[in-house]
C-alpha cells in the first residue's frame, strides 16, 4: 500500500489530501489523458448538454446496476461522459464500479460513481478508509447480506455546477479515484459446485426417483452434472458453463470467471507479480 505520505500529498504547501480535494472545484479544464477515448471537444463541453443514458437499450447482457460488462469497451457504451475516466481508472485496477451518474440533472448537486466494496482487496480497504477519514468519501454503512442490491457499495461523489464542463468534473472523478492501486480481480467468480446446484434447481424435475434409486434428496455434485450434462447435450463441464453463460474456467483456482476478460486480468496480474517476485 502506499504510504500515509504518498496518499496525502498535494500541490500545495500543507501536503494534505483534505486540501487537495478541496480544490477539486476550480481544477483546471485543459489537463488532457490521452489513455482515455475523449476529444478536447467533449472535454469542453458544459455539463448541462449532457444527457442521461439510459442503459436498458444498449447492452444486449443486461441493464440492472451492478451487471458484469463483458469488456472495457462497453463501460463507454453506459457511462456518461463525466463518469467515464475514473470508471476506466477503477476497472484497469480491478475494482468494480456498481452505477454512476453525472449529466444535467446533477447540476447544483452532487455527480456519483458507485463502487462494489467487497471488489477491494485489504490493501484498498485501506486507502478508502483513510479518504473517509480525510472526509474525501462519505461515510457508508455495510449490508451484511451480500446479496443486498446496493448493500455492499460506496460512492464517490463530486459537486458539479452549472459552468463545469465534462473535463472539470472528470478531474474532480480522478482526484479520488487516482488514490487507488492496482489489485487482483475479486469479483465474478463462480464456485463451479454452486453453479451445479444453481442450474439443478431450475431443473428439478430431472432429479426426482430413477431406475438407479437417486432422489433431489441424495443429490451429489457428480449426479447432477451428468444429469445436466445428458439434458443439454454436452459432455465436459468446461464446455456446459461456457456455452449456456459464456464463463471461463480457471484450472488452477478450480473455479469459473464471469467471463473470459476478468480471467485474464487475473492472469495478467499474476504474471506482473511474478515477475516482480511478489506473488
Amino acid at each position: 500500500m502506499e504510504n500515509i505520505k504518498e496518499i496525502n500529498s498535494s500541490s500545495d504547501d500543507d501536503n494534505r489530501l483534505s486540501s487537495e480535494i478541496q480544490g477539486l472545484a476550480n481544477l483546471g479544464e485543459k489537463e488532457f489523458r490521452p489513455e482515455v477515448a475523449q476529444t478536447f471537444a467533449e472535454r469542453d463541453r458544459r455539463i448541462s448538454t449532457i444527457q442521461t443514458i439510459n442503459s436498458a437499450h444498449v447492452l444486449d447482457y443486461g441493464s440492472m446496476e451492478g451487471v458484469i460488462v463483458k469488456n472495457r469497451e462497453d463501460l463507454k457504451k453506459i457511462i456518461e461522459a463525466p463518469c467515464l475516466e475514473a470508471c476506466l481508472d477503477l476497472y484497469d485496477k480491478n475494482i468494480q464500479t456498481v452505477n454512476s451518474s453525472a449529466n444535467a440533472r446533477e447540476i447544483g448537486n452532487m455527480a456519483y460513481i458507485g463502487i462494489n466494496y467487497d471488489s477491494l482487496d485489504n490493501e484498498n480497504r485501506k486507502i478508502l478508509n483513510l479518504l473517509v477519514e480525510e472526509g474525501i468519501i462519505e461515510s457508508f454503512e455495510l449490508s451484511d447480506n451480500p446479496e443486498q442490491r446496493g448493500g455492499r457499495d460506496f460512492a464517490i461523489k463530486v459537486p458539479v455546477f452549472e459552468d463545469d464542463s465534462v473535463g472539470t468534473i472528470s478531474d474532480r472523478f480522478m482526484q479520488i479515484a487516482s488514490k487507488f492501486q492496482l489489485q487482483d480481480v475479486l469479483y465474478g467468480k463462480h464456485d463451479k459446485e454452486q453453479l451445479i446446484s444453481d442450474l439443478a434447481n431450475k431443473h428439478v424435475y430431472l432429479f426426482t426417483d430413477d431406475e438407479n434409486g437417486k432422489s433431489d434428496v441424495e443429490l451429489t455434485y457428480e449426479y447432477a452434472l451428468a444429469k445436466l450434462s445428458k439434458y443439454y447435450g454436452i459432455s465436459n463441464e468446461e464446455d456446459l458453463f461456457e456455452s449456456l453463460y459464456g464463463y471461463k474456467y480457471d484450472e488452477e483456482l478450480d473455479l469459473y470467471w464471469e467471463n473470459q476478460e476478468l480471467y485474464n486480468k487475473h492472469k495478467q496480474y499474476r504474471t506482473v507479480k511474478r515477475e516482480n517476485k511478489e506473488y
